[in-house]
């Protein structure tokens, strides 16, 4: 008899696919902006707060079915959830791929728990000095 233990285990201990982080952390940004915990929204999917962690961190693969039910629950399109993806990865007018850096999504995150928007728009502004400043920049602007 073939033994396929060992296949099963490789499947459960997989590292998270880019797509299944990407889903998560929309998951993660739309709950966020509606001020949801994940015990709030694990109880109306019917899910532990730790499944709903699983999720948004890739750990969990979600089946389409409670894909559906998270985006009802979220207000959102289960279109949304894809919205982007394999289109123009790398593209920099697509803001959608931003989503699939850790580092943005938390600092979008942040600024929202701030809910400051004196502070918010300070730091647009002093990003927006930094580009400046470095698109002035000779080397930059030759190689442009």
């Amino acid at each position: 008899m073939n033994d396929d233990r060992g296949v099963v285990q490789k499947l459960e201990r997989r590292a998270p696919t880019e797509v299944e982080k990407i889903i998560g952390q929309r998951i993660r940004l739309r709950r966020r902006s509606l001020k949801l915990s994940q015990e709030a929204l694990g109880e109306v999917c019917g899910l532990s707060p730790q499944q709903i962690h699983k999720y948004e961190n890739g750990f969990s693969r979600i089946s389409v079915g409670r894909l559906m039910q998270l985006a009802e629950a979220l207000g959102a399109t289960v279109e949304w959830f894809f919205e982007g993806l394999g289109e123009r990865q790398g593209d920099p007018d697509d803001v959608m791929h931003m989503i699939a850096k850790p580092e943005y999504t938390e600092l979008m995150l942040l600024l929202e728990d701030l809910d400051d928007n004196s502070f918010t728009n300070s730091v647009l502004e002093m990003v927006k000095y930094r580009v400046r400043s470095l698109e002035a920049r000779p080397e930059r602007a030759a190689s442009a």
